[in-house]
């Protein structure tokens, strides 16, 4: 009778046992900082006929940014998985800037040496912002963890010789990371 029991418990044990392991939920943490957190170019003045393009890849002295070089913006993926990485503005080109034809547009990079967009960054040519609180692709597959996990984020702007001026014009700039399924 006691060898019974002891078997019984056994059999008891490792039932319990299982169910606690099919039970067992690991979660995932999906975020991402942005390293710099605001684009200044201060004053500029195009140029008075034809008008002048300032970008965040050249310092083109047209505005008093000490190096609209040095203006990229970077993000990582401080999560542990992988994300796809959208970018939005809410305000476009003819609101921002003004005057006759004005652009505004990005590209996004991942030559740096923390680069981490293993499907691809949106790095062959500029794209424009055409409308407001529009997601528009930036990375597929920003990777995670160690060294190669950061997108960098360029800007471009076309200031028209006849550009109203302004101070403080302002367009946020949102990053959205999505979970690859």
């Amino acid at each position: 009778m006691e060898k019974a029991t002891i078997k019984t418990a056994l059999i008891l044990i490792m039932v319990f046992m299982t169910l606690i392991i099919q039970t067992l939920d690991v979660s995932s943490l999906s975020s991402i900082a942005i390293v710099t957190s605001a684009l200044d170019f201060g004053s500029c003045t195009p140029a008075s006929t034809t008008g002048s393009t300032i970008d965040t890849i050249t310092d083109t002295v047209v505005c008093t940014a000490a190096s609209e070089a040095a203006l990229e913006l970077g993000i990582e993926n401080d999560g542990d998985i992988d994300l796809n990485i959208t970018i939005k503005t809410d305000n476009i080109a003819v609101t921002f800037i003004g005057g006759t034809s004005p652009t505004f547009e990005y590209m996004t990079f991942t030559g740096s040496s923390n680069g981490g967009c293993m499907g691809g960054a949106q790095d062959t040519s500029w794209i424009d912002f055409a409308a407001t609180d529009t997601e528009y692709a930036a990375c597929s597959n920003l990777t995670y963890g160690g060294t190669t996990n950061e997108l960098d984020a360029e800007f471009k702007l076309f200031l028209p010789a006849d550009a109203p001026p302004a101070t403080d014009s302002v367009a946020t700039i949102t990053f959205t990371a999505h979970v690859i399924i």
